[in-house]
């Protein structure tokens, strides 16, 4: 398990309720882990397709996904 620090990127699958963004269904997005609360929780700054930045907060951390 890699373990998560602030500044590494990771991708973020965004809901289909995450209307605000702008992406493509199944396709994930570039994230920055903005803040490390456990080895498996995490804030985030989420980028869109069209390069904009969106915060989220207490993000489960999934490793070892295909």
């Amino acid at each position: 398990m890699i373990k998560p620090t602030v500044g590494r990127v990771v991708h973020y699958h965004p809901y289909i309720t995450d209307t605000e963004l702008a992406f493509t269904v199944g396709e994930p997005l570039a994230a920055i882990i903005t803040k490390v609360w456990t080895d498996r929780m995490v804030n985030l700054a989420v980028f869109d397709a069209n390069g904009n930045a969106f915060g989220r907060t207490s993000v489960y951390l999934l490793q070892g996904r295909g």
